[in-house]
């Protein structure tokens, strides 16, 4: 069990079954674990549904590890990385001699993941021609490999991920709403990021310690300054733009031993600014942040004299010591 899971919360994921860290344990995604654990006990065809970046790929894994298909092949298809003729070759295989380029046999996703789990990613860009020959596979449990005179029987269990609304997708004509039907027996949404901000704490947690082994760094953790920007910010690209701000964090910031990561190392990036709808309007709270970040990075551009970060920052000595007080910071008396 990880190292990061809370005492409190070791028995959820003793009763989920699985470890639950990266998951989460904000309400939303409690709901999501639930329905990993009972879609787990099942063969229906599965739909999840949610903004990318949030995870729904990593959901389909925990679906299949905790299945009874977990010993046999967990295959995945991007559907929007193939088109025409192409995908269908892929998803179902080809004898030699079927079409110009077929030089030899190949076997179908469908057949290689057979008594496994198929994941279909992006399965709303798929062409009406292929959602029918979906739909015939879904419903028989036959695949029709190109150049093959009789189907053939697989045993699979499908999982489709969608980061597009199906419902949408239907109602606007692009999706066979029969499809839609076989494919999401079992519906299982993701939330986003900023519906589920208690969670980002312990993902920080984990992504810093990833990075520190990954990089042979030793960062200590996150100032509360940095935290609480994080905690603002809307997260238009959920876990996997996370992900990305603790990179750049490691790359910013400076030294190898014993840092935490501050709120000058803190970067969202260039398109950052296109996406403030959710962010903390009130401006307490928002000039608080940046007030103890600007004392921070004065503090260490000054090596830690605080005469020279009153230089920096344009206020008495006093005043410091106040701040300091105010946001908790080490270090109350002036030189």
């Amino acid at each position: 069990m990880s190292r990061f899971v809370p005492e409190e919360r070791k028995a959820d994921c003793q009763r989920f079954g699985m470890c639950c860290s990266f998951f989460g344990f904000s309400p939303g995604m409690l709901v999501v674990k639930t329905m990993i654990r009972k879609a787990a006990k099942t063969d229906f065809p599965i739909l999840v549904q949610g903004e990318t970046g949030t995870g729904k790929e990593m959901v389909a894994e925990a679906i299949h590890c905790a299945s009874k298909r977990d010993h046999f092949p967990l295959v995945k298809v991007n559907c929007g990385a193939l088109t025409g003729s192409l995908l269908v070759s892929e998803l179902f295989g080809h004898t030699k001699g079927s079409f110009t380029d077929a030089k030899q046999d190949r076997p179908g996703k469908f057949t290689v993941a057979d008594k496994g789990t198929l994941v279909l990613d992006e399965v709303s860009s798929s062409s009406p021609e292929l959602q029918a020959t979906l739909l015939r596979v879904v419903e028989r449990g036959e695949v029709e490999v190109i150049g093959q005179a009789m189907p053939a029987k697989v045993d699979v269990r499908v999982i489709s991920l969608s980061n597009s609304p199906m419902e949408r997708e239907v109602a606007e004509g692009r999706f066979r709403a029969d499809l839609l039907h076989r494919l999401g027996v079992i519906h299982i949404h993701m939330p986003p990021l900023r519906e589920r901000k208690e969670d980002i704490g312990l993902f920080v947690h984990m992504f810093i310690a990833e990075n520190n082994r990954l990089l042979n760094r030793n960062i200590k953790g996150i100032s509360k300054e940095a935290s609480n920007l994080l905690l603002d910010y809307h997260w238009p690209g959920n876990v996997r733009e996370l992900i990305n701000v603790i990179r750049r964090a490691f790359v910013l910031e400076d030294g190898d031993t014993g840092n935490t990561i501050g709120v000058e190392s803190i970067d969202f990036g260039p398109t950052s600014h296109k996406h403030n709808s959710s962010v903390e309007l009130n401006i307490r709270n928002r000039c608080d942040t940046l007030e103890g970040g600007l004392i921070m990075e004065a503090l260490r551009r000054s090596g830690g004299k605080k005469s020279k970060a009153c230089e920096l920052l344009g206020i008495s000595p006093n005043n410091l010591v106040y701040y300091l007080k105010k946001h908790g910071l080490k270090g109350s008396e002036p030189e």
